[in-house]
Protein backbone atom coordinates (compact mmCIF):
# COMPACT_ATOMS: atom_id res chain seq x y z
CA UNK A 1 0.00 0.00 0.00
CA UNK A 2 1.79 3.19 -0.93
CA UNK A 3 1.51 5.02 2.54
CA UNK A 4 2.14 9.47 2.86
CA UNK A 5 4.75 10.46 4.32
CA UNK A 6 5.75 14.11 5.82
CA UNK A 7 8.83 16.37 6.54
CA UNK A 8 8.34 19.31 8.54
CA UNK A 9 6.09 21.18 6.11
CA UNK A 10 6.08 19.07 3.50
CA UNK A 11 3.32 16.17 2.86
CA UNK A 12 2.88 13.28 0.61
CA UNK A 13 -0.98 12.39 -0.55
CA UNK A 14 -2.59 9.27 -1.81
CA UNK A 15 -6.19 10.04 -3.54
CA UNK A 16 -8.97 8.76 -5.75
CA UNK A 17 -11.83 11.46 -6.16
CA UNK A 18 -14.85 10.35 -7.96
CA UNK A 19 -16.16 14.33 -9.04
CA UNK A 20 -19.58 13.71 -9.24
CA UNK A 21 -22.19 16.13 -10.58
CA UNK A 22 -23.90 16.10 -7.03
CA UNK A 23 -21.27 14.90 -4.64
CA UNK A 24 -17.79 14.41 -4.67
CA UNK A 25 -16.82 11.03 -2.73
CA UNK A 26 -13.29 9.42 -2.85
CA UNK A 27 -10.50 8.99 -0.05
CA UNK A 28 -7.49 10.60 0.76
CA UNK A 29 -4.36 9.65 2.41
CA UNK A 30 -2.25 11.54 4.27
CA UNK A 31 0.40 10.60 6.82
CA UNK A 32 -0.56 7.11 6.55
CA UNK A 33 -4.47 7.09 7.40
CA UNK A 34 -7.12 7.30 5.00
CA UNK A 35 -9.93 9.72 5.37
CA UNK A 36 -13.35 9.88 3.41
CA UNK A 37 -14.22 12.29 1.28
CA UNK A 38 -17.70 13.08 1.00
CA UNK A 39 -18.63 16.73 0.36
CA UNK A 40 -21.74 18.41 -2.05
CA UNK A 41 -19.92 19.69 -5.58
CA UNK A 42 -20.21 23.03 -5.43
CA UNK A 43 -18.77 26.48 -4.54
CA UNK A 44 -19.17 30.15 -4.39
CA UNK A 45 -17.38 32.93 -5.21
CA UNK A 46 -17.05 35.25 -2.41
CA UNK A 47 -15.47 38.82 -1.71
CA UNK A 48 -16.03 38.98 1.99
CA UNK A 49 -14.02 37.73 4.96
CA UNK A 50 -15.71 37.28 8.42
CA UNK A 51 -14.10 36.65 11.59
CA UNK A 52 -11.40 33.54 11.67
CA UNK A 53 -12.13 30.73 13.29
CA UNK A 54 -9.71 29.01 15.81
CA UNK A 55 -7.47 26.24 14.79
CA UNK A 56 -9.81 23.56 16.62
CA UNK A 57 -10.99 19.96 16.49
CA UNK A 58 -14.13 21.66 15.16
CA UNK A 59 -12.76 23.89 12.54
CA UNK A 60 -10.67 21.29 11.05
CA UNK A 61 -12.90 18.18 11.32
CA UNK A 62 -14.73 18.58 8.15
CA UNK A 63 -13.29 21.36 6.52
CA UNK A 64 -13.88 20.78 2.89
CA UNK A 65 -17.20 21.52 3.64
CA UNK A 66 -16.26 24.75 5.01
CA UNK A 67 -13.36 25.89 3.09
CA UNK A 68 -12.28 29.93 2.44
CA UNK A 69 -9.74 30.02 0.11
CA UNK A 70 -7.99 31.68 -3.34
CA UNK A 71 -7.28 29.02 -5.36
CA UNK A 72 -4.75 30.08 -8.53
CA UNK A 73 -4.11 27.25 -10.53
CA UNK A 74 -2.49 26.53 -13.92
CA UNK A 75 -5.06 24.27 -14.90
CA UNK A 76 -8.09 27.04 -14.35
CA UNK A 77 -8.90 30.12 -16.20
CA UNK A 78 -7.55 33.14 -14.83
CA UNK A 79 -10.90 34.18 -15.39
CA UNK A 80 -12.51 31.50 -12.74
CA UNK A 81 -9.44 32.29 -9.91
CA UNK A 82 -10.43 33.80 -7.19
CA UNK A 83 -11.28 33.73 -4.19
CA UNK A 84 -14.33 30.68 -3.11
CA UNK A 85 -15.98 29.09 -0.60
CA UNK A 86 -16.87 25.30 -0.62
CA UNK A 87 -19.42 22.50 -0.47
CA UNK A 88 -22.16 22.86 2.06
CA UNK A 89 -20.79 26.37 3.14
CA UNK A 90 -21.07 27.64 -0.63
CA UNK A 91 -24.60 26.33 -0.45
CA UNK A 92 -26.01 27.99 2.35
CA UNK A 93 -23.94 31.02 1.86
CA UNK A 94 -25.74 34.43 0.60
CA UNK A 95 -23.02 34.03 -2.79
CA UNK A 96 -24.14 32.84 -5.42
CA UNK A 97 -23.66 28.72 -6.14
CA UNK A 98 -22.07 26.95 -8.31
CA UNK A 99 -22.85 23.25 -9.42
CA UNK A 100 -22.10 21.81 -12.58
CA UNK A 101 -25.08 21.77 -15.28
CA UNK A 102 -26.23 18.25 -15.90
CA UNK A 103 -27.33 19.47 -19.73
CA UNK A 104 -24.23 21.87 -20.31
CA UNK A 105 -22.34 20.95 -23.29
CA UNK A 106 -18.64 21.84 -21.82
CA UNK A 107 -17.22 18.46 -20.74
CA UNK A 108 -16.01 18.00 -17.27
CA UNK A 109 -12.72 17.82 -18.02
CA UNK A 110 -12.87 21.77 -18.81
CA UNK A 111 -15.20 22.60 -15.88
CA UNK A 112 -12.84 25.05 -13.64
CA UNK A 113 -15.21 23.08 -10.75
CA UNK A 114 -13.30 20.13 -11.12
CA UNK A 115 -9.87 21.19 -10.40
CA UNK A 116 -11.41 23.48 -7.77
CA UNK A 117 -12.91 20.31 -5.75
CA UNK A 118 -9.79 18.27 -6.51
CA UNK A 119 -7.82 20.95 -4.66
CA UNK A 120 -10.75 21.26 -1.41
CA UNK A 121 -10.56 17.65 -0.61
CA UNK A 122 -6.60 17.48 -0.51
CA UNK A 123 -6.01 20.95 0.85
CA UNK A 124 -8.43 20.62 3.61
CA UNK A 125 -6.82 17.63 4.34
CA UNK A 126 -3.74 18.34 4.49
CA UNK A 127 -4.45 21.34 6.60
CA UNK A 128 -6.36 19.39 8.86
CA UNK A 129 -3.74 16.85 9.16
CA UNK A 130 -1.05 19.50 10.11
CA UNK A 131 -3.55 21.52 12.36
CA UNK A 132 -4.28 18.56 14.58
CA UNK A 133 -0.46 18.29 14.81
CA UNK A 134 -0.32 21.93 16.71
CA UNK A 135 0.34 24.80 15.23
CA UNK A 136 -0.62 25.74 11.59
CA UNK A 137 2.51 26.65 9.60
CA UNK A 138 1.91 29.16 7.03
CA UNK A 139 2.75 27.61 4.23
CA UNK A 140 2.67 23.83 3.19
CA UNK A 141 3.85 21.65 0.57
CA UNK A 142 2.02 18.75 -1.03
CA UNK A 143 3.56 15.84 -3.40
CA UNK A 144 0.19 14.31 -4.86
CA UNK A 145 -0.71 11.01 -6.58
CA UNK A 146 -3.86 10.90 -7.76
CA UNK A 147 -7.04 8.90 -9.46
CA UNK A 148 -9.86 10.44 -11.06
CA UNK A 149 -12.66 9.30 -13.90
CA UNK A 150 -14.50 11.07 -16.46
CA UNK A 151 -18.04 10.27 -18.08
CA UNK A 152 -16.90 7.62 -20.69
CA UNK A 153 -17.23 10.13 -23.55
CA UNK A 154 -15.10 12.82 -22.09
CA UNK A 155 -12.96 10.64 -21.09
CA UNK A 156 -12.49 9.24 -24.55
CA UNK A 157 -11.93 12.83 -25.92
CA UNK A 158 -9.84 14.91 -23.21
CA UNK A 159 -8.31 12.18 -20.70
CA UNK A 160 -4.74 13.00 -21.85
CA UNK A 161 -5.41 16.78 -22.13
CA UNK A 162 -6.90 16.28 -18.15
CA UNK A 163 -4.07 14.60 -16.67
CA UNK A 164 -1.51 16.92 -18.38
CA UNK A 165 -3.35 20.21 -17.25
CA UNK A 166 -2.93 19.03 -13.52
CA UNK A 167 0.84 18.22 -13.69
CA UNK A 168 1.80 21.04 -15.44
CA UNK A 169 2.86 22.99 -12.35
CA UNK A 170 2.25 23.93 -8.72
CA UNK A 171 -1.21 24.95 -7.65
CA UNK A 172 -1.64 27.22 -5.48
CA UNK A 173 -4.41 27.50 -2.58
CA UNK A 174 -4.52 30.41 -0.27
CA UNK A 175 -6.44 29.60 2.58
CA UNK A 176 -8.29 31.86 4.76
CA UNK A 177 -10.51 30.45 7.19
CA UNK A 178 -7.70 31.10 10.57
CA UNK A 179 -6.51 34.04 11.71
CA UNK A 180 -3.48 34.02 9.41
CA UNK A 181 -3.29 32.81 6.13
CA UNK A 182 -1.91 29.49 4.80
CA UNK A 183 -0.57 28.93 1.52
CA UNK A 184 -0.52 25.35 0.06
CA UNK A 185 1.47 24.73 -2.70
CA UNK A 186 -0.16 21.40 -4.40
CA UNK A 187 1.89 19.21 -6.98
CA UNK A 188 0.64 16.17 -9.12
CA UNK A 189 3.64 14.01 -9.16
CA UNK A 190 1.38 11.67 -11.03
CA UNK A 191 -2.35 11.09 -12.47
CA UNK A 192 -4.24 8.20 -13.67
CA UNK A 193 -7.44 8.80 -15.13
CA UNK A 194 -10.39 6.27 -16.28
CA UNK A 195 -13.23 5.81 -17.90
CA UNK A 196 -16.44 6.65 -15.25
CA UNK A 197 -17.90 2.64 -14.31
CA UNK A 198 -14.68 1.25 -14.58
CA UNK A 199 -13.22 1.56 -11.58
CA UNK A 200 -16.38 0.98 -9.79
CA UNK A 201 -16.39 -2.86 -11.36
CA UNK A 202 -12.80 -3.33 -10.56
CA UNK A 203 -13.86 -2.42 -6.79
CA UNK A 204 -16.41 -4.87 -6.93
CA UNK A 205 -14.37 -7.51 -7.71
CA UNK A 206 -12.01 -6.56 -5.34
CA UNK A 207 -14.72 -6.74 -2.97
CA UNK A 208 -14.15 -10.53 -3.46
CA UNK A 209 -16.52 -14.30 -3.92
CA UNK A 210 -18.10 -13.21 -0.16
CA UNK A 211 -19.38 -9.98 -0.73
CA UNK A 212 -20.78 -11.08 -4.27
CA UNK A 213 -21.94 -14.19 -2.62
CA UNK A 214 -24.58 -11.78 -0.21
CA UNK A 215 -25.29 -9.69 -3.38
CA UNK A 216 -26.55 -12.86 -5.55
CA UNK A 217 -28.28 -13.85 -2.68
CA UNK A 218 -30.23 -10.68 -2.24
CA UNK A 219 -31.45 -10.86 -5.97
CA UNK A 220 -32.72 -14.35 -5.79
CA UNK A 221 -35.05 -12.89 -2.57
CA UNK A 222 -36.10 -9.94 -4.57
CA UNK A 223 -37.39 -12.62 -6.90
CA UNK A 224 -34.70 -12.68 -9.64
CA UNK A 225 -34.62 -16.27 -11.16
CA UNK A 226 -31.18 -16.42 -12.75
CA UNK A 227 -29.50 -19.67 -12.49
CA UNK A 228 -27.80 -21.37 -9.43
CA UNK A 229 -24.62 -21.69 -11.38
CA UNK A 230 -24.16 -18.03 -10.86
CA UNK A 231 -22.40 -17.46 -7.43
CA UNK A 232 -20.26 -15.17 -5.66
CA UNK A 233 -17.38 -17.63 -7.19
CA UNK A 234 -18.89 -17.26 -10.86
CA UNK A 235 -18.86 -13.61 -11.09
CA UNK A 236 -15.78 -12.66 -8.79
CA UNK A 237 -14.15 -15.00 -12.18
CA UNK A 238 -16.33 -12.74 -14.84
CA UNK A 239 -14.18 -11.23 -17.43
CA UNK A 240 -16.87 -9.97 -19.68
CA UNK A 241 -19.13 -7.73 -18.33
CA UNK A 242 -21.82 -4.43 -18.92
CA UNK A 243 -21.75 -1.74 -15.77
CA UNK A 244 -24.65 0.57 -16.03
CA UNK A 245 -23.58 3.75 -14.14
CA UNK A 246 -26.29 5.77 -13.05
CA UNK A 247 -24.75 8.84 -11.73
CA UNK A 248 -26.05 12.72 -11.43
CA UNK A 249 -25.53 13.72 -15.17
CA UNK A 250 -24.77 11.23 -16.64
CA UNK A 251 -25.46 7.19 -17.09
CA UNK A 252 -22.27 5.32 -18.52
CA UNK A 253 -22.04 2.17 -20.13
CA UNK A 254 -19.02 0.25 -19.23
CA UNK A 255 -18.11 -2.83 -21.46
CA UNK A 256 -15.08 -5.12 -20.06
CA UNK A 257 -14.24 -7.53 -22.77
CA UNK A 258 -11.82 -10.11 -21.80
CA UNK A 259 -11.44 -8.28 -18.14
CA UNK A 260 -9.71 -5.25 -20.30
CA UNK A 261 -12.27 -1.91 -20.77
CA UNK A 262 -13.47 -1.91 -24.28
CA UNK A 263 -13.72 1.87 -25.33
CA UNK A 264 -15.13 0.61 -28.66
CA UNK A 265 -18.16 -0.29 -27.41
CA UNK A 266 -18.67 1.59 -24.08
CA UNK A 267 -21.11 4.24 -24.28
CA UNK A 268 -22.28 7.30 -22.48
CA UNK A 269 -25.39 9.71 -22.01
CA UNK A 270 -25.95 12.99 -20.75
CA UNK A 271 -28.89 11.86 -18.68
CA UNK A 272 -28.74 10.74 -15.19
CA UNK A 273 -30.56 10.80 -11.77
CA UNK A 274 -30.16 14.15 -11.80
CA UNK A 275 -31.77 14.94 -14.73
CA UNK A 276 -34.89 13.01 -13.31
CA UNK A 277 -35.34 14.79 -10.05
CA UNK A 278 -34.69 18.58 -12.13
CA UNK A 279 -37.92 17.27 -14.59
CA UNK A 280 -39.33 16.54 -11.05
CA UNK A 281 -38.75 20.01 -9.90
CA UNK A 282 -40.65 21.23 -12.70
CA UNK A 283 -43.53 19.19 -12.21
CA UNK A 284 -43.84 20.47 -8.60
CA UNK A 285 -43.20 24.46 -9.42
CA UNK A 286 -45.93 23.93 -12.62
CA UNK A 287 -48.78 22.71 -9.94
CA UNK A 288 -47.60 25.10 -7.12
CA UNK A 289 -47.24 21.80 -5.47
CA UNK A 290 -45.63 23.77 -2.21
CA UNK A 291 -43.26 20.84 -1.60
CA UNK A 292 -40.29 22.59 0.43
CA UNK A 293 -37.62 22.01 -2.10
CA UNK A 294 -35.72 24.01 -4.67
CA UNK A 295 -32.66 22.06 -5.54
CA UNK A 296 -32.49 17.94 -6.89
CA UNK A 297 -30.67 17.77 -3.17
CA UNK A 298 -33.17 19.13 -1.41
CA UNK A 299 -35.52 16.32 -3.41
CA UNK A 300 -33.19 13.33 -3.02
CA UNK A 301 -33.43 13.75 1.17
CA UNK A 302 -37.10 13.92 0.77
CA UNK A 303 -37.04 10.32 -1.10
CA UNK A 304 -34.71 9.06 0.92
CA UNK A 305 -36.57 10.33 4.68
CA UNK A 306 -38.30 7.99 6.67
CA UNK A 307 -41.19 10.51 7.56
CA UNK A 308 -43.20 9.17 11.02
CA UNK A 309 -45.54 12.08 10.55
CA UNK A 310 -48.28 12.94 8.38
CA UNK A 311 -47.44 15.90 7.11
CA UNK A 312 -43.67 14.63 6.07
CA UNK A 313 -45.60 11.22 4.71
CA UNK A 314 -48.12 13.39 2.50
CA UNK A 315 -45.02 15.48 0.92
CA UNK A 316 -42.99 12.55 0.21
CA UNK A 317 -45.86 10.41 -1.33
CA UNK A 318 -46.26 13.44 -3.66
CA UNK A 319 -42.64 13.26 -4.49
CA UNK A 320 -42.75 9.87 -5.46
CA UNK A 321 -45.96 9.87 -7.49
CA UNK A 322 -44.36 12.95 -9.37
CA UNK A 323 -41.14 10.49 -9.81
CA UNK A 324 -42.69 7.39 -11.06
CA UNK A 325 -44.31 10.43 -13.90
CA UNK A 326 -41.00 10.63 -15.02
CA UNK A 327 -38.98 7.94 -14.62
CA UNK A 328 -39.94 5.93 -17.82
CA UNK A 329 -38.71 8.32 -20.32
CA UNK A 330 -35.23 7.72 -18.31
CA UNK A 331 -36.10 3.96 -18.44
CA UNK A 332 -36.22 4.24 -22.40
CA UNK A 333 -33.21 5.83 -22.95
CA UNK A 334 -31.02 4.02 -21.03
CA UNK A 335 -32.66 0.55 -22.58
CA UNK A 336 -32.33 1.71 -25.56
CA UNK A 337 -28.20 2.92 -25.14
CA UNK A 338 -27.83 -0.48 -23.70
CA UNK A 339 -29.96 -2.31 -26.54
CA UNK A 340 -26.98 -0.88 -28.70
CA UNK A 341 -24.29 -1.56 -26.66
CA UNK A 342 -25.39 -5.69 -26.37
CA UNK A 343 -25.96 -5.98 -30.33
CA UNK A 344 -22.26 -5.96 -30.07
CA UNK A 345 -21.23 -7.56 -27.64
CA UNK A 346 -24.30 -8.84 -25.46
CA UNK A 347 -22.96 -12.69 -27.06
CA UNK A 348 -19.92 -13.13 -24.61
CA UNK A 349 -21.28 -11.03 -21.71
CA UNK A 350 -21.69 -12.63 -18.28
CA UNK A 351 -23.18 -10.39 -16.21
CA UNK A 352 -24.67 -6.76 -16.32
CA UNK A 353 -24.43 -5.10 -13.08
CA UNK A 354 -26.17 -2.11 -12.12
CA UNK A 355 -24.99 0.65 -10.06
CA UNK A 356 -24.54 3.99 -8.98
CA UNK A 357 -26.18 6.61 -7.35
CA UNK A 358 -29.79 6.09 -9.22
CA UNK A 359 -29.37 2.77 -9.29
CA UNK A 360 -32.16 1.95 -6.32
CA UNK A 361 -34.26 4.97 -7.18
CA UNK A 362 -34.92 3.05 -10.91
CA UNK A 363 -34.18 -0.40 -9.46
CA UNK A 364 -37.60 -1.55 -10.12
CA UNK A 365 -38.83 -0.02 -13.64
CA UNK A 366 -35.07 -0.64 -15.29
CA UNK A 367 -34.18 -3.91 -14.48
CA UNK A 368 -37.17 -5.74 -16.32
CA UNK A 369 -36.24 -4.28 -18.88
CA UNK A 370 -32.35 -4.45 -19.19
CA UNK A 371 -33.25 -8.29 -18.51
CA UNK A 372 -35.27 -8.52 -21.16
CA UNK A 373 -33.48 -7.02 -23.47
CA UNK A 374 -30.56 -9.52 -22.94
CA UNK A 375 -32.79 -12.59 -23.28
CA UNK A 376 -31.91 -14.95 -25.97
CA UNK A 377 -33.30 -18.15 -27.09
CA UNK A 378 -35.49 -18.28 -23.59
CA UNK A 379 -32.15 -17.08 -21.62
CA UNK A 380 -31.13 -14.16 -19.80
CA UNK A 381 -28.32 -12.59 -18.66
CA UNK A 382 -27.94 -12.41 -14.87
CA UNK A 383 -28.86 -8.55 -14.43
CA UNK A 384 -27.96 -7.31 -10.84
CA UNK A 385 -28.92 -4.19 -9.68
CA UNK A 386 -26.48 -2.97 -7.11
CA UNK A 387 -28.35 -1.07 -3.62
CA UNK A 388 -27.07 2.66 -3.65
CA UNK A 389 -26.40 3.22 -0.52
CA UNK A 390 -22.92 1.60 -0.80
CA UNK A 391 -22.98 1.21 -5.07
CA UNK A 392 -22.72 5.46 -4.68
CA UNK A 393 -19.10 4.96 -3.50
CA UNK A 394 -17.49 1.91 -5.53
CA UNK A 395 -15.91 4.38 -8.00
CA UNK A 396 -14.50 6.36 -5.12
CA UNK A 397 -13.29 3.01 -4.03
CA UNK A 398 -11.55 1.90 -7.39
CA UNK A 399 -10.38 5.01 -8.15
CA UNK A 400 -8.13 5.05 -4.22
CA UNK A 401 -7.34 1.73 -5.63
CA UNK A 402 -5.79 3.04 -8.53
CA UNK A 403 -4.21 6.05 -6.84
CA UNK A 404 -2.18 3.59 -4.52
CA UNK A 405 -1.04 1.63 -7.26
CA UNK A 406 0.73 4.60 -9.56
Amino acid sequence: MATSKKQGNTYSVTAGLDIGNGYTKGRVDVGGTVYPVDIPSAMAYTSAARLAQPVSEESLSDLANSLDATVLSPAIPSVDRGRVLFGKRAITSKWDEIQFQIDSPVPKSRESLSVMLILDAIVSQVIAVAGFKGTLPTDIEVDAKLALALPIDDYLGHHTEYRESLMREPHRVIVHNFGTDVEVKTTFSDVVVVAEGVAALAALKNRGEDFLDKVVSFERASGATFDAAYTGEALAAAQNIVGIDIGEGTTNFAVFTNGTIDTDNSKSINRGFGTILDEVLDLLRQTDSGIPADSRGALEKILLSEPTLPKQQRIKARVEKELQKVIPTFVNRVTKTFSNVWRSVGAQVEVVYIYGGGASFVRDALVPRISQATESDGMETPVICLDSSYSRVLNADGLFRAAENL
